[in-house]
């Protein structure tokens, strides 16, 4: 099963925007704050995820599925289409604008 991993630590305590993207037969990208963090170039076709399995978001799928990301996760979005490469940095913009306090 293709996976992607950020590098990239994040901090504890703090929000994070993260984003992944699929588009059949040929990719499967994370974004982290906006920016491009890791690639997974593949075969794998749409009927990779269309299966009966429920869709598991914070769980890692890989094996027997134990591990868990220990934090909240909230506002989960699925599109029916592959991101183009600047729309994740669009989503988190806006997503941060939200959650900034008012002047």
């Amino acid at each position: 099963m293709p996976d992607v991993h950020s590098p990239e630590v994040l901090k504890g305590n703090q929000w994070h925007h993260a984003a992944v993207s699929f588009k059949e037969g040929d990719f499967l990208k994370m974004y982290i704050e906006g920016k491009p963090e890791s690639e997974n170039k593949f075969t794998a076709t749409k009927e990779l995820f269309d299966d009966d399995a429920p869709l598991r978001i914070g769980q890692d799928f890989n094996g027997d599925a134990t591990q868990f990301f220990a934090g909240v996760i909230d506002e989960a979005d699925i599109f029916n289409r592959a991101l183009t490469q600047v729309e994740p940095k669009w989503t988190w913009k806006i997503t941060l604008e939200r959650r900034l306090p008012s002047p």
